[in-house]
Order: structure tokens, then sequence, then C-alpha cells
């Protein structure tokens, strides 16, 4: 027996897919604007620009995590016949995705701090 979600349920999946896509655009065009940024820097410290670059890759790659998720759930809408499998898929790679986001935006915050000391002392 396949299960298909109700009109209403589609929707709510939807706009979770949504959110999720807008996350993953705001996050690697934040990304990419930092790199932008870095690299017109005037700055001659090589350290600090290479640690805001590879900053910014990281924010790039934080947004790109949740462009796959997002489709799943969206698709969930748009598709007959494979809702349950659509929303595990979605939800598996989001939950993956949050991991890993987690674990780039501790890293990116413990860089932050490395570049504070090093302007500090």
């Amino acid at each position: 027996m396949v299960y298909e979600f109700d009109t209403e349920d589609s929707l709510v999946i939807k706009a979770v897919g949504l959110k999720a896509l807008a996350i993953a655009v705001l996050m690697s065009l934040g990304g990419l604007l930092n790199a932008i940024f870095t690299v017109l820097d005037d700055r001659d410290d090589l350290i600090v620009l290479s640690l805001r670059l590879v900053q910014a890759v990281i924010q790039i790659g934080a947004g790109w995590i949740f462009l796959r998720p997002s489709d799943n759930l969206r698709r969930i809408h748009d598709t007959e016949g494979n809702d349950i499998a659509e929303l595990m898929t979605g939800i598996e790679e989001m939950s993956m995705g949050f991991l890993i986001a987690i674990f780039l935006v501790v890293l990116s915050l413990v860089m932050d701090l490395g570049l504070f000391l090093s302007e500090v002392f």
C-alpha cells in the first residue's frame, strides 16, 4: 500500500523544503560575498585573509548541504506514490546536514576566536 499525504500536509512539507532552500541560498550567497570581500581586502596579513577565505568556503558548504533535503521535501507535493520515501530521505539528509552545519559553525567560531586573539596579542 502506498501512502500519499493530503494536500494540506503536502503544502506544509513543501513549505519546510522551501525554507531549507532559502537557508541554502542565503548561506551560500553570504559565503560567496565573504570570499569576494576577503579577496578585495588590502590587508597584508595572509593568515587572517586565509582564515577568512576558509570561513567563506565553510559557509558556502554549510548552505550547499541543505539543497538535497529541500529538493526531497518539495517533491512530496509535486509527485505521487513516493511520499514516505521522499520524506524519510529528506529528513535523513536534513539531519545529517544539521550535524555537518553544527560542526562547520563551531569550526568557524573557533577560527573567529583565533583571529580575535591574534589581533589582541
